[in-house]
Formats: structure tokens, C-alpha cells, sequence
């Protein structure tokens, strides 16, 4: 039986028109791909559905700071509005490198640009749109390499979910169940947080990095970070944080990056009936927390930058509703006593989950506490500090989030966590300093969840693909202010 003959260069040509027309982009962009790694033509597309094939000119070489510089300096702005105005920049420099714009962005490129606006909190949807088309470009043209391996795929699709970016035809691209509360898309944001925690050093390496430090800037990165959380504090209208401040109200103290609240309001969890609360002292994670919130237009969700102890003061005075929980989820752990990492705070100085914590909670009345940890004697001392605080451990089915429409069927990650759990290095030093040596141990329950699996957080993310403990608990007040 004779071989199917090569289709012609024209025959790919008609094929790639009628995938676009039918709406196959993820087909037609690898169609794209190959007529010029395999026949050296670029496509252009009209409106009608037809196209038209060219042989490309001379590459275009523009002056000024190329598109990923672009992206680390946007990590650098003071304020969202300076992010969106890099923004613009980056989308006219694309439209102006044309086809040529992989000469900028190839391969991980527009993924990584993508990810480095993301976590600046831009707000700028075209530009999200602009960089997946390009992505989704790119991951068709490495398809067509051999050398390309599958986790290549998956490691920039992981960064573009990381981004809450939807895109159905991008995620085809390879067999995944990819989605913005997978573990796999989280650990970015937990990479990046780990190794961005000096915050000014770091926003010091990217002006750096840009060719843009002076005295004046560097001035600026260390008052940005120091007074921003302060000031922004200051203003905080607590009265008119929601269109319904009447409505039941759930806060997460410490919130991080708010993947909590940003997973469920995205599976569809949250809804009318609750107003969701972030609050955390770090301004550069509330600025992604609040990008992905602008973007989505998300209803019934805020996040502020602001010290925990007086956002519950403002509450108290401001807030009409009731506080239905708390979530306290993976806070820093203070110092271990004898060794480990000495940046850490003090047990009794500087630890968020002190008793002036439950007793804010408490002077709200706030209803329920999950405390979640991956750190057994920090869990311990969180849990002795509630206790003694006006709040007890649930121990029954009332542990849930009770009158949240949650679905609590745990499952979506098999085979990402490791078969057994691994005990820790501060555990191994805690126990061998005497802790637990009078019966007091933490359960692990990684296999129990209080949350929907939707509510991840970047650090028990890491924990699951780690085969790290989780220890979590729930509580309930007694008695009432």
C-alpha cells in the first residue's frame, strides 16, 4: 500500500484556514508553526477567514529596553497604574516586532513575562491576552521539535494558570488537568515568595537588572516598603469595604497571596451570601491578590494591606454584618529556640497567632477559627493560645465551614503527593530539644480537609508535592463579648 504523500505547502495553507474557521486555534497555530519552521513562510490572516503566505523580511531590531526587561522592571513600579503603563509599552513593542516578536519572546519567554506582571498585580487584560496568544505560538512551534519534552509544556503552562489566565485552547496543548488552585501552578507562588522574602534587595536586583538604579530609586524601593503597609492602613475605608457590609463575613488573616479566596471565588464556591475579607502586612502580595481580583471583577472580595491587629479593630467599629470565621493558614513560624533560620520572629515578639490575635477574633465575635500549620510546635502553641483565649477545638462535623456551599470531596491531585510523609528538619530538632516528649503531639491530617480543595494555599501546595505534614484544627468561640 503506497504511503500517504506530504501535504503541499498549499494544502496546509487551506487545512490551517479551515481549523481558524472552525474555531481549532490550537490546530491552526501549529499549522503557523510549521508552514515556517518547515517551509520558511509567515501567515497573514483577513477577516473574510482566508490568509495570504509571505516570506518574512529582516528581522526587526528595536531600540529601548526589550519585552522582558520590560516585565522585571514592572516588579519594580511603585504603583499599579506605573505597572499598566509598562504594560502598554510591552503590547505596542509587540505590535511592532510583528511576526518577529520571538526574537524576544521564545520558548518560556512570554510565559515568564507573563508571570513576572501577574505577580506585579497588572490589571491590563489585552496584555494577558496578547502574551498567551503568544504562547500559545510558541508551545506550537516547540511541538514541532522533537527535543521538546512534555514537562517543558507544562512548566509554562503551570506559570500562565499561576496567573488565573484562561485560555481552553492554550491548556489542550498537552494532557493536563491544569487549573488555578492546582499544586503544581501554586508552587510558583510559592518559589517566588521563598525567595523573594527581602522584598527591597530583590526590587534592588531588578532596577539592577533594568540598567535603572540611582540613588533616587533605591530611596524609593526602601521607603515603598517600609511605609507603604502603614499609610495604606491609614486610609482603609472599613465602612464601605463592600457594596453590602450587612452580609456574614469571613477574613483571612495573613492572607498572602489570597489563593484562598482567589480559588474559590474561581471554582464558584463564594457567592452572594458572603463577603470574603484578605488582609496581609505585605504589600507586594496583596498587589497580586488584587490584580487577579480587578481582573476577574471579582464581587464580594477585598484585599488589603494592613497590620491584622487593626483591621479587627476597624471591623469591630465599622462592620454591620456578622464575622462568620477566621482562617489563620500557614502563618511564619517564630524563631526555634537553639538554631534554624534567626530572621524568623520571636515566639513572644512578632508572631502573628498570639494571644492578642484570638482575643481581636474573639472581640468580634467571630464565630469559627481554622488554623492550619506545617510546623508542629508552632501548631502546638497556636493551639494552646486559642484555647486559652475563649475558643475550643471542634471535634466533630461542625469542623466544616457550616452554611458555605462547599463541596469538602477531597481529590484532583493523585500521584502528586508522595506516598509517605517526610518529617522535617525543625520537627527532627524540636523533638530532639524535648518537644513533644510529654505526649503532646500534633495529628497530621493532610488526608482532612476544612476547605474545599479549591481553597489551596501556595504553601500547602508545596507541602503536597513535598509529602510535608499538614496539622490543621477548627474552632469555635465560647460565650460571646
Amino acid at each position: 500500500m503506497a504511503s500517504k504523500s506530504e501535504p503541499t505547502i498549499e494544502e496546509k495553507q487551506r487545512s490551517r484556514e479551515q481549523a481558524r474557521n472552525e474555531g481549532d486555534f490550537l490546530k491552526a497555530d501549529a499549522l503557523k508553526a510549521e508552514l515556517l519552521e518547515s517551509h520558511g513562510f509567515l501567515v497573514k490572516d483577513f477577516a473574510d477567514g482566508s490568509s495570504e503566505l509571505y516570506k518574512p523580511t529582516t528581522q526587526i531590531v528595536l531600540e529601548g529596553p526589550t519585552i522582558m526587561n520590560l516585565a522585571h522592571s514592572a516588579l519594580g513600579a511603585a504603583t499599579v497604574e506605573e505597572v499598566n503603563g509598562i504594560s502598554a509599552q510591552v503590547i505596542d513593542r509587540i505590535e511592532r516586532l510583528g511576526d518577529g516578536f520571538s526574537i524576544e519572546l521564545s520558548g518560556s519567554k512570554p510565559s515568564d513575562a507573563m508571570f513576572w506582571f501577574g505577580m506585579s498585580g497588572c490589571t491590563n487584560d489585552m496584555l494577558f491576552d496578547v502574551l498567551a496568544q503568544k504562547v500559545r505560538e510558541e508551545i506550537a512551534r516547540m511541538l514541532l521539535k522533537e527535543s521538546t519534552r512534555e514537562v517543558d509544556i507544562l512548566r509554562i503552562l503551570e506559570k500562565v494558570s499561576a496567573c488565573n489566565v484562561h485560555d481552553d485552547d492554550l491548556f489542550k496543548s498537552i494532557e493536563n488537568d491544569l487549573y488555578y488552585s492546582h499544586p503544581r501552578s501554586l508552587i510558583w507562588l510559592f518559589r517566588f515568595g521563598s525567595r523573594g522574602r527581602n522584598m527591597k534587595q530583590f526590587k534592588r536586583n531588578v532596577l539592577r537588572h533594568v540598567g535603572e538604579t540611582t540613588s533616587d530609586s533605591e530611596d524609593a524601593v526602601s521607603e515603598s516598603e517600609d511605609t507603604a503597609s502603614e499609610s495604606e492602613d491609614n486610609t482603609i475605608d472599613y465602612n464601605n469595604l463592600f457594596e453590602n457590609n450587612s452580609l456574614p463575613l469571613i477574613i483571612d488573616c495573613g492572607c498572602g497571596y489570597g489563593t484562598t479566596m482567589i480559588g474559590l471565588k474561581t471554582g464558584g464556591y463564594m457567592y452572594d451570601g458572603y463577603n470574603m475579607l484578605g488582609v496581609d502586612f505585605s504589600e507586594n502580595a496583596i498587589c497580586y491578590a488584587n490584580g487577579i481580583r480587578t481582573r476577574e471583577s471579582f464581587n464580594g472580595v477585598r484585599f488589603v494591606c494592613a497590620d491584622i491587629f487593626e483591621a479587627l479593630e476597624k471591623i469591630k467599629d465599622n462592620y454591620a454584618g456578622v464575622v462568620k470565621a477566621a482562617l489563620v493558614q500557614f502563618p511564619t513560624p517564630f524563631k526555634l529556640e537553639g538554631g534554624g533560620n534567626t530572621q524568623l520572629p520571636e515566639e513572644d515578639d512578632g508572631f502573628m497567632v498570639s494571644e492578642r490575635l484570638w482575643n481581636g477574633l474573639w472581640e468580634v465575635n467571630c464565630e469559627k477559627v481554622l488554623v492550619q500549620s506545617n510546623v508542629e510546635d508552632v501548631f502546638l502553641n497556636m493551639v494552646k493560645s486559642g484555647c486559652g483565649s475563649g475558643y475550643e477545638i471542634i471535634d466533630n462535623d461542625e469542623k466544616k465551614m457550616v452554611g458555605m456551599p462547599f463541596d469538602y470531596s477531597v481529590g484532583g491531585f493523585e500521584g502528586l503527593s508522595k506516598k509517605e510523609l517526610r518529617i522535617t528538619s525543625r520537627a527532627e530538632r524540636w523533638l530532639e530539644m524535648g518537644g513533644g516528649s510529654g505526649g503532646e503531639r500534633a495529628k497530621v491530617r493532610n488526608e482532612e480537609r476544612y476547605l474545599p480543595i479549591e481553597g489551596l494555599t501556595e504553601t500547602e501546595a508545596n507541602c503536597i508535592l513535598k509529602g510535608v505534614p499538614v496539622f490543621r484544627e477548627v474552632f469555635r468561640i465560647v460565650g460571646s463579648k
